[in-house]
């Protein structure tokens, strides 16, 4: 973690193709992540391996990781979880149009 190859080694007419391994650019701060779980600030000024994992209030999921790739990180969102398709319900006739988010 921290670092990045600068390309993929290649055999060609039976001698390797150069690369190397490089240390990636930090990055500064992390995004604002609307419902996020905890305090990112520990990210700030790291590399990917300085920043945990990061989690969503109650009825929200993650879209993806919180990754920096590049000196810049991904912009992850907290999306509310999708609601079940609701129950039968007492003198209701169909209940179909209430299922989704």
């Amino acid at each position: 973690p921290g670092y990045g190859k600068t390309a993929d080694v290649v055999c060609l007419q039976g001698q390797f193709t150069p690369a190397q391994c490089l240390r990636q650019p930090a990055c500064t701060s992390p995004p604002v992540i609307a419902h996020v779980a905890q305090d990112l600030s520990s990210c700030e000024g790291g590399t990917e391996e300085a920043c945990p994992a990061f989690t969503c209030m109650p009825g929200y999921q993650p879209t993806g990781p919180l990754r920096c790739q590049d000196g810049r990180f991904t912009h992850p969102r907290c999306d509310p979880l999708p609601c079940p398709r609701p129950r039968r319900a007492a003198h209701f006739a169909d209940l179909s149009q209430c299922g989704g988010t």
